[in-house]
């Protein structure tokens, strides 16, 4: 878990970037970068003084990491021992946000070998590599494929099986490990049911809806950026 942190130390971590002071270089991996909330974590990033790697798997991506970031790439992917092995050389902290969130029939083995097989391998190469701390962005849903209460989905599941990979490896005091189960993040650049939605509300397309019960939980990009950089 993230150690506390004095009042001062939050305050300064939580004003806008152009007013923070830069840090002491803490040289950072970051994977799901060029994801929706891999934008958002960079795009909170700049100004702060980290030294941001990323890896990425396809270089043509690398334009929506901003550039005043100026952070590294490396090529590579969740699969490919030597470029983990390159990724992890040097860096103090891992936050690691790549991951299948959508898991149909055909893509519950492609999920499988990202969300979890993935996740082990970053983590044997970060322990390898002598990694403080790695940040895992898990899902509420990992709750539900715990409890059996709720949502129960296949990307829930492979959530939280990495969690207790990662629990087990922290236990084993190899490395220190946070995780982050979110709830639905908003945002710019976001997708699915919820920008359908909001896109519909624009055109004026959207149809009156019946009164119903459901609630969700919903979380916005920027605020989650913050809970990464506070856990990390």
């Amino acid at each position: 878990m993230t150690e506390a942190m004095n009042e001062q130390e939050a305050e300064a971590l939580n004003k806008p970037s152009d007013h923070v002071e830069r840090t002491d270089k803490a040289k950072i991996l970051i994977t799901g970068a060029t994801g929706f909330v891999g934008q958002a974590l960079c795009r909170c990033l700049v100004g702060r003084g980290f030294d941001v790697q990323i890896l990425i798997r396809d270089p043509a991506d690398f334009h929506k990491i901003p550039l005043e970031l100026g952070a590294g790439m490396v090529l590579g992917s969740l699969e490919n021992e030597t470029s983990l092995a390159v990724a992890c050389a040097g860096r103090d902290c891992i936050i690691h946000l790549a991951g299948i969130a959508h898991v149909g029939g055909r893509l519950a083995k492609q999920a499988m070998e990202c969300n979890l097989t993935g996740t082990q391998n970053l983590l044997a190469a970060a322990i390898k590599a002598n990694v403080s701390r790695l940040v895992f962005l898990s899902s509420s849903l990992a709750q539900a494929a715990a409890t059996g209460v709720g949502d129960v989905t296949g990307y829930g599941q492979t959530k939280l099986q990495a969690e207790r990979l990662l629990q087990e490896a922290a236990l084993a005091g190899q490395i220190d490990i946070a995780i982050l189960r979110a709830v639905n993040v908003y945002g710019p650049g976001m997708k699915g049911n919820i920008n359908r939605m909001i896109s519909m509300i624009d055109k004026g397309r959207l149809p009156p809806l019946p009164e119903i019960k459901n609630q969700i939980s919903l979380l916005s990009s920027q605020d989650l950026s913050q809970a990464l950089l506070l856990a990390m």
